[in-house]
């Protein structure tokens, strides 16, 4: 990751096992482990938060997430698409104390 104007070196990751990174490198979204769902992670931290549709077969993420950093979006395997509105997920798992600040 480079900071710009200056072409500073901030950041490196493997880009083979990061998939993307949100607006202003805040999140992070990678293809599941297994090949299903898609893991969204906090930059920084190895671990996703979450693992989103896991019940699918992940199959592209090409520029996933929305210019506000809100929305994320990735294609299946069976031509589906899902899109996650990033701060209602977090709502509803914070109601059941599974959440993320």
């Amino acid at each position: 990751m480079l900071e710009f104007p200056s072409w500073k070196l901030l950041d490196t990751w493997d880009a083979a096992s990061l998939g993307c990174l949100s607006p202003g490198a805040r999140f992070w979204g990678a293809q599941g482990g297994d090949g299903y769902g898609f893991s969204l992670g906090r930059w920084g931290e190895n671990r996703p938060l979450v693992t989103l549709g896991i019940d699918s077969q992940v199959f592209a993420m090409l520029k996933p997430f929305s210019d506000d950093g809100r929305l994320v979006a990735w294609g299946n395997t069976d031509g589906t698409v899902h899109v996650c509105d990033i701060h209602e997920v977090q709502r509803r798992l914070a109601a059941v104390e599974l959440g993320w600040e």
